[in-house]
């Protein structure tokens, strides 16, 4: 396989990026702040302007699907440049082991709840939910598990994108980086056509029509595959001047009032901001090296964080409702927190890891037992960096394999390390 094919050293999965995590950090941040803001935990602290800012937050979902289908696409352009092939089983394989078993965890820990309390919004169709059906079978208005959209509109994404790729590299029809354009192009136009469809539509639960619909969300997944098919930029000053637009544009997003018509299709333009962003940060330039203390730490549980913050944002309408707005606040925060830890700590367990560790595979069992102990707990310690060494020597014939120095830190390039020996 030609050099053509692999993804420049620069954006490799495995290669940290600093700004890569405050992005990812930022987006949860913003989520669960506009939560804060709907949930009345605010109310007389934050200024007009922060409010503003708050109110904004669903579009740290939009900044979620822009990193996910960078983080996915480079994933598959490094198989591909390796191998010349991918492997579905194996993809599909890690990527739910990465989200599912948290996902079932906190959809047990829902329906667990109706035993004590009784939600105004009854189940519909329960068993879409073990699918990532919901949104297609359940108007949003009416689901129990409403902050699972974002979810279906991944995991179906997941199941559908390999397969094309796969078809479309097949004998080689087309080059990986033509296949992910076109996947990606066709995604933008499915969306927008999707939600110019629905515009005449009933906004539903205050979020105009098309918002959950799986189909109608690809943009910000599109222009995350789009920027990693980029070869990134290496001047300095083209790329700071990308990321100062970006930040410019967004900035105007936030502060300024929109028309009706814009709050149906703002999905494509936010995806544009966001692509911006990030194609700044992976660039050559000052915005790659961007890092905010504990934006790593933020970053490892954002998964975590978005799954069970609703939850405890309820549980304090529900059981503290005269209890002053800035310590219901803390204590949001401090049990989402501890509860997003947990799950993230029960669902990297051994189970999970089976599928994310090379330390579970037939050729990393011929490893020394103290080395497989290092590969084991590597993603146990969010940004821990592990390093495995592999030696040549005589015993590599007699089925001793070793790895070479690599260096992962937990988040974006988590799991990938998994390619030195499968």
């Amino acid at each position: 396989m030609t050099a053509q094919y692999v993804v420049s050293q620069e954006v490799r999965p495995h290669s940290r990026i600093p700004a890569l995590d405050t992005l990812r950090a930022a987006a949860i941040l913003w989520v669960i702040l506009r939560h804060m803001v709907g949930a009345g935990y605010l109310s007389g602290i934050a200024g007009p302007i922060a409010n503003r800012l708050f109110r904004r937050g669903d579009a740290g979902v939009d900044l979620f699907f822009v990193l996910s289908g960078y983080l996915i696409a480079t994933i598959m352009l490094a198989e591909l440049g390796g191998t010349g092939k991918l492997d579905l089983r194996r993809f599909w394989y890690r990527r739910w082991m990465r989200t599912l078993p948290a996902y079932y965890v906190t959809l047990g820990v829902i329906a667990l709840g109706d035993i004590f309390y009784t939600s105004p919004v009854p189940w519909h169709r329960p068993w879409s939910y073990l699918v990532f059906l919901q949104t297609s079978v359940v108007d949003f208005g009416r689901m129990r598990f409403g902050w699972s959209w974002s979810l279906c509109v991944e995991e179906l994404f997941y199941l559908c994108m390999p397969l094309f790729v796969s078809g479309l590299v097949w004998k080689r029809f087309l080059r990986p980086v033509a296949a992910l354009r076109i996947i990606a192009l066709v995604a933008l136009a499915t969306s927008v056509l999707g939600r110019i469809d629905l515009d005449e539509g009933v906004s539903i639960a205050d979020h105009s029509p098309g918002y959950a619909v799986p189909y109608c969300r690809l943009d910000g997944i599109a222009l995350g595959i789009l920027v990693a098919t980029l070869p990134p930029l290496r001047s300095i000053l083209t790329s700071t001047a990308l990321g100062v637009s970006g930040v410019a544009l967004l900035g105007a997003y936030i502060g300024l009032d929109h028309p009706p018509w814009f709050d149906t299709h703002r999905f494509l333009p936010l995806s544009i901001i966001f692509g911006l962003l990030l194609f700044a940060s992976v660039s050559n330039g000052p915005w790659r090296r961007i890092e905010v203390p504990g934006a790593a730490g933020v970053a490892a549980v954002s998964y975590s964080l978005y799954l069970v913050h609703p939850i405890f944002a309820n549980m304090m309408i529900r059981f503290t409702p005269e209890t002053n707005g800035m310590i219901r606040a803390g204590l949001f925060l401090g049990a989402t927190a501890a509860a997003a830890c947990a799950l993230r700590l029960r669902s990297s367990g051994r189970f999970c890891e089976s599928a994310i560790d090379p330390a579970t595979t037939p050729r990393a069992r011929m490893l020394p037992r103290r080395e497989r102990s290092i590969l084991r707990w590597r993603d146990r310690v969010p940004g821990a960096a592990v390093t495995a060494v592999r030696r040549r020597s005589s015993r590599e014939a007699a089925g001793h394999r070793h790895f070479e120095s690599v260096h992962e830190h937990a988040g974006w390039g988590a799991g990938d390390l998994r390619r030195c020996c499968t």
